[in-house]
């Protein structure tokens, strides 16, 4: 058979969250878009927890974790077309 190049988009490159794990806030670096764009705080359940809107051609978000549970998260940014994912850690 043919041999076939396939090319990966590393996406967890274009979502970094720092500090990692957090307690009082993180910033999500993010693409930057002209889309309306929101992340999904998840629990390890699947259940939200808050979605945040992002500011159209921003390229990061600071969200505060005050009165969040110590755990393991999920943050999901979406614009409608693209989807990345991250785990944060609180603690």
């Amino acid at each position: 058979s043919d041999v076939v190049r396939l090319k990966r988009e590393d996406n967890n490159r274009l979502l970094t969250i720092y500090p990692n794990p957090a307690t009082n806030h993180v910033t999500v670096a993010h693409p930057s878009t002209n889309r309306q764009a929101h992340i999904k705080l998840v629990d390890i359940s699947g259940k939200i927890i808050s979605i945040f809107n992002v500011s159209q051609n921003s390229l990061q978000t600071r969200i505060a974790l005050t009165g969040m549970k110590q755990g393991i998260y999920k943050l999901v940014w979406s614009d409608g077309l693209k989807t990345l994912t991250q785990t944060l850690a609180i603690y």
